[in-house]
């Protein structure tokens, strides 16, 4: 149960960010937003954050796309706080972090 926990809590986050991104990037036809996931394609958190994916390309109707890339392809686990936030990608996904580096104490 508590990995679920852990899930739902990943889930609320990305729509939270995915939410911000969206309100202020409306003006644009077609919104890609690029979610940078650490793990590895076949665990649960990326199976679920590609259902995330899936569930709102479909939803949108080809207005809005989500692409994951999972395994650290475009940031790590202690870098994706820093890139989502510097705007260098639109949505990141942690979930499980032990020893988080302290990048703003104001987050």
């Amino acid at each position: 149960m508590n990995k679920f926990k852990s899930i739902y809590k990943a889930i609320i986050s990305l729509t939270f960010i995915f939410s911000f991104v969206l309100t202020s990037t409306a003006a644009f036809s077609e919104i890609v937003g690029r979610l940078s996931v650490h793990w590895s394609p076949k665990h649960h958190s990326a199976k679920h954050a590609q259902i995330f994916a899936d569930e709102v390309n479909k939803r949108a109707k080809g207005k809005l796309k989500i692409e994951v890339y999972p395994s650290k392809q475009l940031f790590g686990i202690r870098e994706v706080m820093g890139a989502v936030t510097s705007g260098a990608v639109e949505l990141g996904g942690i979930v499980g972090v032990v020893s988080f580096p302290p990048i703003n104490k104001k987050l």
